[in-house]
């Protein structure tokens, strides 16, 4: 039996516990996994299948992780990156509480509760009756208040100048927060970015195309990344 085959096993068979604590190859420290199908198909998405990393020309420095989710990417580049600070923002208060007990075993990842937006103001869910891993954010009041921050503020709080990889995956956001090219484009060398309409593609692709940055195709995702690199 396969690692998956095994982990396809253990979930159904333990399903009833809540949070698991799994080991899996090449990572230095046990994940955190809740016993439900959304959770199992990302973990063996960001994990095994490995759908949010790319060859980098060099080590990078600084990772924002945009959407972590329960913090699966964001253990991966900590591991496969020792040396980088990851930031990892994710804006669902129960995603929230996995990806915590998922990266407090790394100090190189910084956790932020909140979500990227273009302005900074409170969010909420908008899709509550939906999968944690589908919710999108509104700026109309709701059960949660939910922290929308801003690039540039992170960027400030960080004291950065230069993300060196930037993964993000919101949910439908990415056609707002790109909206209009903003100037902080300037610091991101690499961006894999998954669009969620055609609308986003096409904000997105814009978007970097007025640094004179080109979008490759990369599975369901953009790449973006400067010629140098």
């Amino acid at each position: 039996m396969g690692w998956y085959q095994g982990l396809q096993l253990q979930l159904a068979e333990r399903k009833e516990q809540g949070v698991l604590s799994l080991r899996i190859p090449g990572l230095r420290h046990p994940i955190y996994c809740r016993a439900n199908r959304v959770d199992r198909f990302a973990l063996v998405e960001v994990l095994f299948e490995r759908h949010n990393v790319i060859a980098l020309a060099e080590p990078p420095q600084v990772i924002f992780d945009v959407g972590a989710n329960v913090g699966y990417s964001a253990v991966l580049y900590a591991n496969l990156y020792p040396q980088a600070k990851i930031i990892a923002l994710e804006p669902a208060p129960e995603n929230y509480q996995v990806a915590s007990r998922n990266v407090s075993y790394y100090p190189n990842i910084t956790l932020i509760a909140g979500a990227l937006w273009p302005i900074p103001t409170m969010l909420s869910i908008a899709n509550r009756a939906d999968c944690s891993w589908a919710y999108q954010m509104h700026e109309k009041a709701g059960s949660e208040s939910i922290r929308g921050w801003t690039m540039p503020e992170l960027l400030e709080k960080f004291g950065l100048r230069r993300v060196d990889f930037l993964k993000v995956d919101i949910m439908g956001a990415e056609e707002f927060v790109f909206a209009g090219s903003p100037a902080w484009l300037e610091a991101i060398q690499v961006a894999l970015i998954k669009p969620h309409s055609t609308a986003a593609h096409d904000v997105l692709c814009a978007a970097f195309d007025s640094i004179d940055v080109a979008s490759h195709k990369h599975g369901d995702k953009l790449l973006f990344r400067r010629a140098s690199l």
